[in-house]
């Protein structure tokens, strides 16, 4: 999971690409939300010793799919902008703002 979002070197460094981790983020956030899902995992990392998760709650998949929506238009993903536009809407509905 943790390849489509960030690129390591042997130091165990990375670079990331925000606009992928925008795609990805929004896509995870839809897919739990369509399973009916309150949490979503969004990256996991681990290295010997080393573990970091980050984790979505249902609290925050709303303010999360408002703030990254604007990336996901700029790749012209329409399909992922409909599912995500239309969450945001039934989130705004169901009084998740």
């Amino acid at each position: 999971m943790i390849d489509d979002f960030f690129t390591f070197n042997k130091d165990f460094e990375f670079s990331f690409d925000p606009t992928s981790f925008s795609l990805n983020v929004c896509r995870k956030i839809c897919d739990a939300l369509d399973e009916g899902k309150d949490q979503c995992d969004i990256v996991s990392v681990g290295k010997d010793d080393y573990e970091f998760n980050m984790i979505a709650e249902e609290s925050e998949f709303l303010d999360i799919l408002e703030k990254n929506i604007s990336r996901v238009e700029e790749t012209e993903d329409y399909e992922l902008c409909g599912r995500i536009l239309s969450w945001i809407n039934k989130l705004k509905e169901n009084g998740k703002s």
